[in-house]
């Protein structure tokens, strides 16, 4: 297994080195009490575990961990914190993405043991995009290959990371501030424990899409997020294109506006309660009302 180490306290990283070296199936890259990744991102990509200091002077660690999974999405973090508490509630106790120092080497092997036991995001990850994936957004939200009729399974790691991927899907192409992402889904929190999650569900959003990572791409742009849809098909754009383009509605063309209603499958993203996608739905399903009330006008008009 491929390591890389980052720690700006030189004791606590050559402690951490060497506990590692003790593991016959590690292989340490590289060590470095830098944040910087610029001159290591060759090594990064072909990392397979990063041991990543979570409070490092100069940077945020969870910043860090962004740029690193923008070089290498299908790599695994281990956070290593002291005492910061705002970073361990972020981390709702999955244990396998943080540990706590002094590193027992107890811990560290189990850590790494547990990792191995981990499905490949490697080889799950579908590197041929010729074929489109489809993203329902119209009833529940779903993914599925357009050449298949089975749903991916996803694993949505918080309730929180769920969220922030919708609300980054609603604005998709756009670039979203990160003070806007804070006032809107953690408007009542400590500012220094809002950024602390924001980061950790940007976090969780790459490894739970990882598999997706030709179709799907957020970005750290300036300051704040842009979710990029790359050979995806939309259902809500794609629903609100066909009734863009569709004929007026007479006898003869009902077929192709009952085609049309039928890729409304239901209210956007009927089953979540989320205040800000409010708007968004009145409006797609205000457009869907004023179809069918057509239709049944032509349906029922006296034949001359």
């Amino acid at each position: 297994m491929n390591v890389c180490l980052f720690d700006d306290e030189p004791l606590a990283l050559a402690f951490l080195e060497r506990k590692l070296a003790e593991l016959k199936y590690i292989n340490i890259l590289f060590q470095s009490t830098k944040p910087s990744i610029e001159d290591k991102e060759k090594l990064l990509a072909e990392a397979d575990l990063v041991f990543l200091d979570i409070k490092m002077r100069k940077v945020n660690g969870l910043v860090l961990a962004e740029k690193i999974l923008q070089v290498n999405p299908s790599i695994n973090i281990v956070f290593v914190t002291a005492h910061d508490q705002y970073a361990i509630e972020a981390f709702e106790l999955n244990a396998l993405d943080y540990i706590l120092k002094p590193v027992s080497p107890e811990r560290l092997e189990n850590t790494i043991q547990r990792i191995e036991t981990l499905p490949s995001t490697i080889n799950k990850t579908k590197s041929d995009s010729t074929s489109p994936l489809r993203i329902n957004v119209l009833g529940d939200f779903k993914v599925r290959y357009s050449h298949s009729y089975s749903f991916e399974k996803i694993t949505w790691r918080t309730s929180k990371s769920k969220e922030l991927f919708l609300y980054l899907l609603q604005h998709e192409g756009k670039t979203v501030l990160k003070s806007q992402i804070i006032d809107v889904l953690w408007g009542q929190h400590n500012l220094k424990k809002a950024y602390s999650n924001l980061y950790m569900s940007i976090y969780n959003i790459r490894k739970t899409f990882g598999a997706f990572q030709n179709y799907i791409v957020v970005s750290n742009v300036h300051e704040g997020y842009l979710l990029e849809l790359k050979n995806v098909i939309l259902d809500k754009n794609e629903w609100i294109r066909k009734l863009e383009a569709a004929p007026s509605i007479i006898n003869n063309t009902l077929e192709i506006h009952e085609d049309m209603m039928s890729l409304y499958s239901g209210a956007y993203l009927e089953t979540n309660d989320y205040i800000w996608l409010e708007n968004e739905r009145f409006e797609l399903e205000e457009l869907c009302s004023i179809v069918p009330d057509l239709l049944q006008i032509v349906i029922w008009k006296p034949m001359i």
